[in-house]
Protein backbone atom coordinates (compact mmCIF):
# COMPACT_ATOMS: atom_id res chain seq x y z
CA UNK A 1 0.00 0.00 0.00
CA UNK A 2 1.68 3.42 -0.95
CA UNK A 3 1.13 6.14 2.00
CA UNK A 4 1.61 9.84 0.24
CA UNK A 5 3.35 11.95 3.17
CA UNK A 6 0.94 14.93 3.77
CA UNK A 7 3.64 17.63 2.55
CA UNK A 8 2.49 16.17 -1.83
CA UNK A 9 -1.03 17.65 -0.56
CA UNK A 10 -0.77 21.34 -1.30
CA UNK A 11 -2.49 23.69 -0.19
CA UNK A 12 -6.31 23.17 1.38
CA UNK A 13 -8.48 25.05 -1.34
CA UNK A 14 -11.38 24.95 1.64
CA UNK A 15 -8.84 26.53 4.22
CA UNK A 16 -11.04 29.11 6.51
CA UNK A 17 -14.38 26.76 5.64
CA UNK A 18 -16.16 25.58 8.64
CA UNK A 19 -17.69 21.89 7.70
CA UNK A 20 -19.53 22.19 11.22
CA UNK A 21 -21.79 24.77 10.45
CA UNK A 22 -25.06 24.31 9.48
CA UNK A 23 -23.98 26.35 5.84
CA UNK A 24 -27.71 26.38 5.35
CA UNK A 25 -27.96 22.49 5.24
CA UNK A 26 -31.08 22.67 8.27
CA UNK A 27 -30.84 21.66 11.48
CA UNK A 28 -30.84 17.93 10.37
CA UNK A 29 -28.22 16.27 12.72
CA UNK A 30 -27.47 13.43 15.50
CA UNK A 31 -29.32 12.66 17.70
CA UNK A 32 -32.49 13.36 15.47
CA UNK A 33 -31.10 12.38 11.86
CA UNK A 34 -32.04 13.21 8.76
CA UNK A 35 -35.35 12.68 7.34
CA UNK A 36 -35.43 9.72 5.70
CA UNK A 37 -36.61 11.54 2.30
CA UNK A 38 -34.08 14.20 2.18
CA UNK A 39 -31.51 11.05 1.54
CA UNK A 40 -30.90 9.91 -1.58
CA UNK A 41 -28.25 7.04 -2.24
CA UNK A 42 -25.06 7.55 -4.31
CA UNK A 43 -23.89 4.65 -6.42
CA UNK A 44 -20.54 3.72 -8.45
CA UNK A 45 -19.98 0.18 -9.10
CA UNK A 46 -20.41 -1.59 -6.16
CA UNK A 47 -20.72 1.69 -3.95
CA UNK A 48 -23.59 2.91 -2.48
CA UNK A 49 -23.22 5.90 -0.30
CA UNK A 50 -26.36 7.18 1.60
CA UNK A 51 -26.29 11.33 1.77
CA UNK A 52 -28.32 14.55 1.69
CA UNK A 53 -30.44 14.07 -1.93
CA UNK A 54 -28.27 16.97 -3.17
CA UNK A 55 -25.07 15.99 -2.61
CA UNK A 56 -26.49 12.62 -4.65
CA UNK A 57 -25.07 13.59 -8.20
CA UNK A 58 -22.50 15.08 -7.19
CA UNK A 59 -20.68 12.40 -5.18
CA UNK A 60 -21.31 9.99 -7.66
CA UNK A 61 -19.80 11.77 -10.00
CA UNK A 62 -16.52 11.79 -7.55
CA UNK A 63 -16.56 7.67 -7.29
CA UNK A 64 -16.36 7.75 -11.27
CA UNK A 65 -13.28 10.09 -11.11
CA UNK A 66 -11.65 8.08 -8.10
CA UNK A 67 -12.17 4.98 -9.71
CA UNK A 68 -12.18 5.21 -13.32
CA UNK A 69 -9.97 8.45 -13.96
CA UNK A 70 -7.24 7.88 -11.20
CA UNK A 71 -7.33 3.87 -11.24
CA UNK A 72 -7.96 3.76 -7.53
CA UNK A 73 -10.44 0.98 -6.60
CA UNK A 74 -13.07 1.78 -3.85
CA UNK A 75 -14.14 -1.44 -2.10
CA UNK A 76 -18.07 -2.16 -1.50
CA UNK A 77 -19.84 -4.87 0.32
CA UNK A 78 -19.03 -7.66 -2.47
CA UNK A 79 -15.40 -6.99 -2.50
CA UNK A 80 -15.33 -6.62 1.55
CA UNK A 81 -18.39 -7.86 2.78
CA UNK A 82 -20.57 -7.42 4.86
CA UNK A 83 -20.23 -3.41 4.69
CA UNK A 84 -17.39 -2.86 2.64
CA UNK A 85 -15.23 -0.07 3.24
CA UNK A 86 -16.86 3.37 1.90
CA UNK A 87 -19.35 4.68 3.99
CA UNK A 88 -22.08 7.64 4.36
CA UNK A 89 -24.77 8.50 6.79
CA UNK A 90 -24.21 7.88 9.92
CA UNK A 91 -26.69 8.91 12.75
CA UNK A 92 -24.07 9.08 15.61
CA UNK A 93 -21.92 11.93 17.15
CA UNK A 94 -18.03 12.15 16.40
CA UNK A 95 -16.02 9.45 18.15
CA UNK A 96 -16.06 10.08 22.07
CA UNK A 97 -17.81 13.37 21.67
CA UNK A 98 -21.60 14.24 22.09
CA UNK A 99 -20.91 16.57 19.10
CA UNK A 100 -22.95 15.48 15.90
CA UNK A 101 -20.78 14.00 13.33
CA UNK A 102 -21.13 15.24 9.67
CA UNK A 103 -22.32 11.64 8.66
CA UNK A 104 -25.03 12.48 10.55
CA UNK A 105 -26.11 15.17 8.63
CA UNK A 106 -25.57 13.63 5.47
CA UNK A 107 -22.42 15.50 4.00
CA UNK A 108 -19.92 13.29 4.66
CA UNK A 109 -18.25 10.05 3.22
CA UNK A 110 -15.52 7.48 4.11
CA UNK A 111 -13.03 6.37 1.51
CA UNK A 112 -11.63 2.80 2.23
CA UNK A 113 -11.24 3.27 6.17
CA UNK A 114 -9.01 0.66 7.17
CA UNK A 115 -5.99 2.26 4.53
CA UNK A 116 -6.85 6.04 5.72
CA UNK A 117 -7.35 5.74 9.71
CA UNK A 118 -7.86 8.37 12.15
CA UNK A 119 -4.89 8.53 13.43
CA UNK A 120 -1.61 10.13 13.70
CA UNK A 121 0.73 10.68 11.80
CA UNK A 122 -1.13 10.70 8.33
CA UNK A 123 -1.70 7.68 7.30
CA UNK A 124 -3.22 7.49 3.76
CA UNK A 125 -3.32 5.50 0.53
CA UNK A 126 -5.22 8.39 -1.64
CA UNK A 127 -3.36 9.72 -4.08
CA UNK A 128 -3.32 13.92 -3.59
CA UNK A 129 -4.72 14.22 -7.32
CA UNK A 130 -7.81 12.47 -5.62
CA UNK A 131 -7.95 14.62 -2.89
CA UNK A 132 -7.84 17.90 -4.38
CA UNK A 133 -10.28 16.97 -6.88
CA UNK A 134 -12.47 16.19 -3.90
CA UNK A 135 -11.33 19.29 -1.93
CA UNK A 136 -12.20 21.34 -5.01
CA UNK A 137 -15.93 19.80 -5.43
CA UNK A 138 -16.72 21.35 -1.77
CA UNK A 139 -15.50 18.31 0.62
CA UNK A 140 -13.08 19.70 3.19
CA UNK A 141 -10.93 16.24 3.99
CA UNK A 142 -10.15 14.96 7.08
CA UNK A 143 -6.41 14.85 6.34
CA UNK A 144 -5.80 18.52 6.81
CA UNK A 145 -7.42 18.14 10.54
CA UNK A 146 -5.20 19.64 13.25
CA UNK A 147 -4.52 16.47 15.63
CA UNK A 148 -5.36 13.18 14.61
CA UNK A 149 -5.58 12.75 10.74
CA UNK A 150 -8.52 11.27 9.73
CA UNK A 151 -7.69 10.59 5.85
CA UNK A 152 -10.32 8.20 4.97
CA UNK A 153 -13.26 11.20 5.50
CA UNK A 154 -14.38 13.92 3.01
CA UNK A 155 -17.30 16.55 4.45
CA UNK A 156 -19.09 18.75 2.17
CA UNK A 157 -18.20 21.84 3.62
CA UNK A 158 -20.43 24.72 1.36
CA UNK A 159 -23.99 25.85 0.94
CA UNK A 160 -26.50 23.60 -1.21
CA UNK A 161 -26.52 26.57 -3.70
CA UNK A 162 -22.76 26.30 -4.08
CA UNK A 163 -23.43 21.97 -5.16
CA UNK A 164 -24.15 23.47 -8.71
CA UNK A 165 -20.87 25.13 -9.57
CA UNK A 166 -19.51 21.69 -7.95
CA UNK A 167 -21.08 19.46 -9.82
CA UNK A 168 -19.95 21.63 -13.19
CA UNK A 169 -16.63 21.55 -11.78
CA UNK A 170 -16.63 17.50 -11.33
CA UNK A 171 -18.53 17.11 -14.57
CA UNK A 172 -15.47 18.95 -16.24
CA UNK A 173 -12.88 16.33 -14.61
CA UNK A 174 -14.90 13.41 -15.52
CA UNK A 175 -14.01 14.53 -18.90
CA UNK A 176 -15.16 12.24 -22.04
CA UNK A 177 -15.95 9.34 -18.81
CA UNK A 178 -19.87 8.80 -19.37
CA UNK A 179 -22.20 8.14 -16.63
CA UNK A 180 -24.79 4.85 -16.20
CA UNK A 181 -27.70 6.09 -18.88
CA UNK A 182 -30.72 6.68 -17.05
CA UNK A 183 -33.25 3.86 -16.68
CA UNK A 184 -37.22 3.19 -16.12
CA UNK A 185 -38.49 3.22 -12.86
CA UNK A 186 -37.54 0.66 -11.08
CA UNK A 187 -41.41 -0.30 -9.42
CA UNK A 188 -42.87 -0.68 -12.70
CA UNK A 189 -40.17 -3.75 -12.90
CA UNK A 190 -41.15 -4.77 -9.83
CA UNK A 191 -44.48 -6.58 -8.98
CA UNK A 192 -46.69 -5.09 -5.41
CA UNK A 193 -45.90 -8.96 -4.35
CA UNK A 194 -42.26 -8.96 -4.54
CA UNK A 195 -42.11 -5.57 -3.13
CA UNK A 196 -44.48 -6.71 -0.38
CA UNK A 197 -42.20 -9.98 0.12
CA UNK A 198 -38.69 -7.62 0.17
CA UNK A 199 -40.37 -5.25 2.79
CA UNK A 200 -41.08 -8.22 4.90
CA UNK A 201 -37.60 -9.30 4.38
CA UNK A 202 -36.14 -6.56 5.39
CA UNK A 203 -38.89 -6.13 8.46
CA UNK A 204 -37.47 -9.75 9.50
CA UNK A 205 -33.63 -8.47 9.58
CA UNK A 206 -34.59 -4.97 11.11
CA UNK A 207 -36.24 -7.37 14.25
CA UNK A 208 -32.86 -9.81 14.25
CA UNK A 209 -30.75 -7.12 14.57
CA UNK A 210 -32.61 -5.08 17.19
CA UNK A 211 -30.04 -5.38 19.63
CA UNK A 212 -26.93 -4.39 17.43
CA UNK A 213 -26.67 -0.67 18.41
CA UNK A 214 -23.75 0.54 19.13
CA UNK A 215 -21.41 3.21 21.89
CA UNK A 216 -21.00 6.44 20.14
CA UNK A 217 -18.88 6.45 17.33
CA UNK A 218 -18.67 2.85 17.36
CA UNK A 219 -19.78 1.03 13.65
CA UNK A 220 -21.38 -2.24 13.82
CA UNK A 221 -20.55 -4.53 11.21
CA UNK A 222 -24.72 -5.77 10.59
CA UNK A 223 -25.84 -2.70 11.29
CA UNK A 224 -23.78 -1.37 7.96
CA UNK A 225 -24.96 -4.77 5.95
CA UNK A 226 -28.07 -3.43 7.02
CA UNK A 227 -27.49 -0.34 5.13
CA UNK A 228 -26.79 -1.98 2.10
CA UNK A 229 -28.99 -5.16 1.89
CA UNK A 230 -29.55 -5.10 -1.44
CA UNK A 231 -25.48 -6.13 -1.56
CA UNK A 232 -26.12 -8.84 1.23
CA UNK A 233 -29.15 -10.06 -0.63
CA UNK A 234 -29.18 -12.05 -3.91
CA UNK A 235 -32.89 -11.95 -3.47
CA UNK A 236 -32.91 -8.27 -3.00
CA UNK A 237 -30.13 -7.34 -5.98
CA UNK A 238 -32.23 -9.58 -8.34
CA UNK A 239 -35.69 -7.10 -7.10
CA UNK A 240 -33.87 -3.83 -7.11
CA UNK A 241 -31.79 -4.30 -10.53
CA UNK A 242 -33.17 -1.57 -12.07
CA UNK A 243 -32.83 0.96 -9.22
CA UNK A 244 -29.15 2.40 -10.27
CA UNK A 245 -30.18 5.59 -11.73
CA UNK A 246 -28.78 8.08 -13.73
CA UNK A 247 -27.70 11.31 -12.64
CA UNK A 248 -30.57 13.48 -10.97
CA UNK A 249 -32.88 10.94 -10.60
CA UNK A 250 -34.84 9.74 -7.24
CA UNK A 251 -36.85 6.54 -6.06
CA UNK A 252 -37.94 6.85 -2.65
CA UNK A 253 -38.51 3.25 -1.89
CA UNK A 254 -34.69 2.61 -2.86
CA UNK A 255 -33.71 5.18 -0.24
CA UNK A 256 -35.91 3.74 2.27
CA UNK A 257 -34.94 0.63 1.84
CA UNK A 258 -30.82 1.58 1.95
CA UNK A 259 -31.11 3.73 5.05
CA UNK A 260 -33.38 1.34 6.76
CA UNK A 261 -30.63 1.97 9.45
CA UNK A 262 -31.74 4.89 10.31
CA UNK A 263 -35.17 3.13 11.46
CA UNK A 264 -33.59 0.81 13.71
CA UNK A 265 -30.42 2.66 14.88
CA UNK A 266 -31.47 3.88 18.45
Amino acid sequence: MTNYPYSQYGTNPNGGRNANAENGWGPYKWPGGVPIEMLGIAVFGDVRLQVRRELVELVMVLLKITETKYNYNLYGPNEKPPAGWCWGYSNRPIAGTTTASNHSKGRAVDLNAPNNPYTSPLVCDIAPAIVNTWERAGFYWGGRYSGKKDAMHFEYCWTPADVKRHLAYAYGELGGISLPPKQEDWLEMVSESQWNALVQQVSEIQLRLRGADTKPGERHEFVDMLQTIDADSNEAKYRLRGADTGPGQKHEHFDMLQGIDSQTAG
